[in-house]
């Protein structure tokens, strides 16, 4: 199948794969530009302000550790914010890393805040089926803790998904990710976010919290349904013997609109785009 790939780490990587027009498989997917931004803020009464951040736009690598952090001498109050995203492009790939944590210890006035955030702007040649599967993450005992994943074209938002605080002391919560839309040929952006920030000033000894992405986005040629890069007689095949069966497993790919069942809609998507393949 003409697959390209969005891949992410269990804190927060996204890989896509699928990015060279060398590789042909450019003709699914068509990278078009790529932006990243990190940034972090401690505050505190003791201390004043410490801040620092990265941006880049294009598909240069991107190493964007960020770090800083406070500690007052006269209190046990201390504060950190780490906001990291790495970002590599080669061959036929891409991935992107984006986390956001803070810690304080407090009791004082502190504020901690990260953010990290990537939008890849891309575009689909052809009518395609893209799917996306992974987590939200989310740890923290105040309501600054978000997670943001979302993906637009022309005609609006495809699908948006937010997982946001506060959560229960020392329990990470993961959001599941499970989308699949078949998409008209233009141009896309996927954009994801995680942000970690909030003030304190009460005398509780210790809050954390962690911003994170784990998904995986993938592009398949329509109709496409035994996965050989091809809509061609063999998919045809596979069609008629799934024909006027649920969508269960074994004939779920010939479910091409997704309704439950194959039957002529499906035969129909799969006749329009007979003949294509990846090049």
């Amino acid at each position: 199948m003409c697959r390209s790939r969005f891949v992410a780490s269990a804190v927060g990587l996204v890989s896509v794969v699928g990015a060279a027009a060398s590789t042909g498989v450019a003709d699914t997917l068509v990278p078009l530009d790529q932006e990243r931004f990190t940034s972090v803020l401690v505050q505190s009464d003791c201390e004043g302000e410490t801040s620092a951040g990265k941006a880049a736009k294009g598909f240069e690598l991107f190493d964007s550790l960020v770090a800083t952090s406070q500690e007052c001498p006269e209190d046990p109050t201390f504060a950190s914010a780490i906001a990291q995203q790495t970002s590599t492009i080669g061959g036929s790939s891409m991935t992107l890393f984006a986390v956001a944590q803070y810690s304080v210890q407090s009791p004082g006035s502190v504020f901690a805040s990260a953010v990290s955030t990537f939008s890849v702007t891309f575009e689909l040649p052809r009518t395609s089926v893209l799917s996306a599967s992974g987590i939200l993450l989310g740890s923290g005992q105040v309501p600054g803790v978000e997670t943001l994943l979302e993906l637009t074209g022309a005609g609006g938002t495809v699908f948006s998904l937010t997982l946001g605080g506060p959560f229960p002391f020392g329990e990470p919560i993961e959001e599941a990710i499970q989308e699949e839309h078949t998409l008209d040929p233009g141009i896309y952006s996927v954009h994801g976010q995680a942000l970690s920030a909030d003030a304190f000033d009460i005398a509780e000894p210790f809050f954390s919290g962690e911003s994170a992405l784990n998904v995986t986005i993938e592009v398949a040629i329509l109709g496409d349904v035994n996965g050989d890069g091809a809509v061609d007689v063999l998919d045809l095949i596979a069609m008629l013997l799934c024909f006027g069966q649920p969508a269960d497993p074994g004939c779920e790919a010939e479910d091409i609109n997704g309704d439950g069942v194959v039957n002529v809609l499906d035969l129909i998507d799969l006749l329009l785009a007979f003949g294509q393949a990846c090049p």
